[in-house]
């Protein structure tokens, strides 16, 4: 754990307040239309994408914990994915919406499988 006074420079604080950053920025051009959107993207969310991919490879080498140094190596795995939503301003930055929409279906299931296993093996 970093202390609370490190903790501001610590590089999985900068992160979050990158991504943070990209997500304020993506959230105040939801009423746009598509094509205004894809312009404000280029212009304005762009250069934070930018940003956070070439913090992530100049210090990925420094990373200290297994879990950081884990979800370094997928951002920059998936950088060509996680890019997308700047190419077209119909294509949404994440798929909440999607996990949100079927997770009361996966929960559901989960639940029923368990409760199938848990009353044959009584």
């Amino acid at each position: 754990m970093i202390p609370k006074e490190g903790q501001k420079e610590s590089a999985s604080f900068l992160i979050i307040k990158q991504i943070q950053a990209i997500y304020r920025e993506e959230g105040k051009l939801k009423e746009l239309s598509s094509e205004e959107r894809l312009v404000q993207r280029q212009v304005v969310v762009k250069p934070l994408v930018d940003a956070l991919f070439v913090y992530l490879k100049q210090h990925e080498s420094e990373v200290g914990t297994e879990k950081l140094r884990e979800a370094f190596t997928y951002a920059l795995n998936q950088e060509k994915y996680l890019r997308v939503f700047l190419t077209d301003g119909d294509v949404p930055m994440d798929n909440n919406a999607s996990e949100r929409a079927i997770r009361g279906f996966c929960v559901g299931k989960n639940y029923a499988v368990s409760k199938i296993m848990f009353c044959s093996a009584a």
